[in-house]
């Protein structure tokens, strides 16, 4: 076996390799997306997590590694350059993973500007944490590639992978033509998914939006498309409330209480002396939620 076939067979398994361990490191997001009432979505779910995720794996280490090999087909370049960028994507994914547990949005440059330090220390943490698992990963396919191919199951490997990407889409589409929520629903629980809308369709004249529309209202509401709605079933009553007191909170964000004092706040202290301060609490802390809760 020449050195760049092999580097070229190795690049595609490694590519694998990744696919399956960011589907790994992903799952979280299946997690959030199972919250939903059970549906036949979930079919269009698994297709289009498998497909998008093999994606985000294969084409960015592929394209970056494909002229490299390319023009310098030498092991000790490839596969570190192939450790680096797997290293990358995986550290990325997992912290996207959490930015998206904890805020329900996907890494974006605008996000990445607003990261604290802490966060990027992490990130860190996590790159070298994907280099090992990374290196190990490269190490392993290398050996395993260094005996000839037997049966041809890459070609079906990305046969499966391309069929659920393609499946994916194309059920999307429909769905969106046909205003079926759980599956469109699942377009923001991945990170840059944009999966094919229904533009052609309509354009086509093969959905009739406004009546994918109404039938959608109509099993919405459970009801029959010939029944007539019947609402109020009894004649609505409105009482007027007697008038609240105006209340406006003015709230300085992570101020402490002993600051609060003629040296530090001159003015808010002045303020105090006309106002009732409730000083025997324990506060939650000094951030906005925590303070405003307690």
């Amino acid at each position: 076996m020449g050195a760049r076939k092999r580097i070229l067979r190795w690049a595609g398994w490694f590519a694998v390799a990744n696919a399956v361990l960011l589907m790994v490191v992903g799952l979280r997001y299946l997690w959030y997306y199972s919250a939903l009432t059970p549906s036949p979505a979930w079919i269009y779910a698994i297709l289009a997590y498998v497909g998008h995720l093999s994606i985000l794996a294969c084409i960015p280490l592929l394209l970056l590694l494909f002229p490299v090999m390319m023009l310098i087909p030498q092991p000790r370049v490839i596969l570190p350059i192939g450790v680096v960028l797997g290293s990358a994507g995986f550290s990325l994914l997992l912290l996207d993973g959490l930015v998206f547990a904890e805020n329900r949005y996907h890494l974006s440059l605008l996000t990445l500007t607003m990261l604290a330090p802490q966060t990027w220390a992490f990130l860190g943490v996590y790159f070298l944490l994907g280099a090992a698992i990374e290196t190990m990963l490269a190490v392993w396919v290398w050996r395993r590639t260094a005996r000839p191919a037997s049966r041809r199951i890459g070609w079906y490997l990305a046969l499966g992978v391309g069929g659920c990407v393609v499946a994916s889409h194309l059920i999307h589409a429909g769905a969106e033509a046909r205003y079926y929520v759980p599956v469109t629903a699942f377009t923001r629980y991945l990170p840059l998914y944009y999966p094919l809308g229904d533009e052609g369709q309509v354009r086509l004249g093969l959905v009739d939006r406004a009546k994918a529309r109404e039938e959608g209202v109509i099993a919405a509401l459970a009801q029959p498309a010939d029944r007539v709605l019947n609402y109020p079933p009894a004649p609505l009553r409105c009482e007027s409330r007697p008038p609240t007191l105006n209340v406006l909170l003015v709230v300085i964000d992570a101020m402490r209480a002993d600051a609060l004092t003629p040296e530090v706040a001159p003015r808010l202290n002045e303020l105090t002396r006309g106002a009732i301060r409730f000083d025997r609490h324990y506060s939650g802390g000094n951030s906005s939620r925590s303070g405003m809760f307690s």
